[in-house]
């Protein structure tokens, strides 16, 4: 089992916990994992948190502070310590 530290910039879910997953997960079954765990809470926000989840799209992700489109993207390997940020593009001038 390995330890991820998990960082949400996002009104929605703005949040830092700590989740285990299993070894060779990775940030697309970390992603899944969010989501289950939000499906779970019962919260009046699930709404919200699991529209964030689900808007890929429009969502920067960062692995140790790099993009984990510098690696293998979605599939991109989880290791034991490592830290995901989640957060929502901004844009604007």
């Amino acid at each position: 089992m390995i330890r991820v530290k998990v960082r949400i910039f996002s009104q929605a879910i703005p949040e830092n916990t700590e989740v285990g997953l299993e070894d060779e997960s990775s940030v697309e079954i970390l992603l899944s994992f969010l989501r289950d765990k939000v499906c779970c809470e019962g919260v009046r926000s699930a709404g919200r948190k699991i529209a964030f989840l689900n808007d890929t799209g429009h969502m920067v992700v960062l692995l140790n502070g790099q993009s984990i489109f510098s690696f293998s993207g979605w599939k991109t390997p989880l290791h034991d310590g490592d830290e995901i940020s989640l957060m929502p593009m901004a844009a604007g001038g």
